[in-house]
């Protein structure tokens, strides 16, 4: 099970810039594609409303994971990479 979200992590595991995960793909007809609301280049930036800006490229997916083995739906929420600082969230999916 997952969301069906593919992120680039960069070099260092925290994403192509190091300010956290990026949307590099969907999982064609995933939860995530269902959604349409995020989109490739989006930077993932909250689990649940947990900040995951800048998050470790191997724990936001485990957040997920966990989150949904529970039985319960989680909810991820995105801002357009390219957007200013602070990236503030401006679209969510609930998974």
């Amino acid at each position: 099970m997952g969301i069906g979200i593919i992120f680039d992590a960069g070099e260092t595991g925290a994403g192509p810039d190091g300010d956290g995960l990026v949307v590099n793909g969907l999982a064609p007809n995933g939860p995530a594609d269902r959604c349409a609301k995020i989109v490739l280049g989006d930077l993932l930036c909250t689990v649940d409303g947990m900040d995951v800006k800048g998050i470790a490229a191997g724990l936001a997916p485990c957040i997920v994971s966990v989150m949904q083995s529970t039985g319960r739906h989680v909810t991820c929420g995105a801002a357009p990479h390219a957007s200013p600082l602070p990236r503030i969230v401006t679209k969510a999916c609930t998974f």
